[in-house]
């Protein structure tokens, strides 16, 4: 089991693998792109970890659908085209995530100077 309340110092549910509920995260970033280093290495790794401990985990994406780094992805990915800027803006993801939020237990968005995290937290406060 694992005590996110604990390691966070924050009033987080507990998940356990065991639970009759599994917990299902998404996580937004702009590009899964390996090239571009760390943000989505670190998804892949945290995502492994979660996975073998019951969690279900997908990615939204600012990717084209056909981006090569995206065939082999190890989990469901979303790509939904990409983005205007390197600042990462796509008019397709707040509606994306009016219609699919509620599927997810948590969102994470990696990549706080970016337009995505923006768009997700104005999703989030409406």
């Amino acid at each position: 089991m694992i005590d996110f309340a604990s390691s966070l110092g924050r009033g987080i549910k507990t998940f356990s693998p065991c639970a009759p509920t599994t917990v299902k995260i998404l996580h937004i970033i702009h590009s899964a792109n390996p090239a571009n280093g760390g943000p989505i290495e670190g998804v892949k790794q945290l995502a492994a970890a979660l996975i073998k401990l019951g969690a279900e985990v997908e990615v939204v994406s600012l990717d084209d659908p056909d981006a090569p780094w995206l065939q082999d992805f190890p989990m469901p990915i979303y790509a939904l085209v990409p983005s205007y800027s390197s600042f990462g803006y796509s008019p397709r993801l707040i509606p994306w995530l009016k219609t699919h939020y509620r599927d997810y237990s948590v969102i994470v968005v990696n990549g706080l100077s970016r337009v995505d995290f923006q768009q997700s937290q104005h999703l989030a406060r409406n």
